[in-house]
């Protein structure tokens, strides 16, 4: 998963920039984009995630390219991926065989 860490103003470009960039053939084998903001997610960022489509893993599905603003990270709302990193609020996640 690659991560998009923006402050201030973030526009619907920059969050395009970020689905280019896990699009590209030189992400190889990256499947997942998350932006993390501190601004509110706004329409025009959502819409321009909108048409990236889905990550399936396991028979699950996982939006391929995830907006969080920096108030949801505190209050425990993180990514949604297959696997998880062991943080601060960490309980028994499922870990995605390599």
């Amino acid at each position: 998963m690659v991560i998009s860490i923006k402050g201030g103003h973030v526009s619907p470009d920059q969050v395009r920039e970020l689905v280019g960039t896990v699009g590209s053939e030189h992400a190889h084998e990256t499947e997942m984009g998350g932006c993390i903001c501190l601004q509110r997610i706004t329409r025009g960022m959502r819409e321009a995630t909108a048409t990236t489509g889905m990550f399936n893993y396991l028979r699950r599905d996982y939006e391929r390219i995830q907006l969080r603003p920096v108030e949801d990270l505190l209050a425990g709302r993180g990514f949604d991926t297959p696997s998880k990193v062991q943080t601060r609020g960490w309980t028994k996640q499922a870990v995605m065989p390599l």
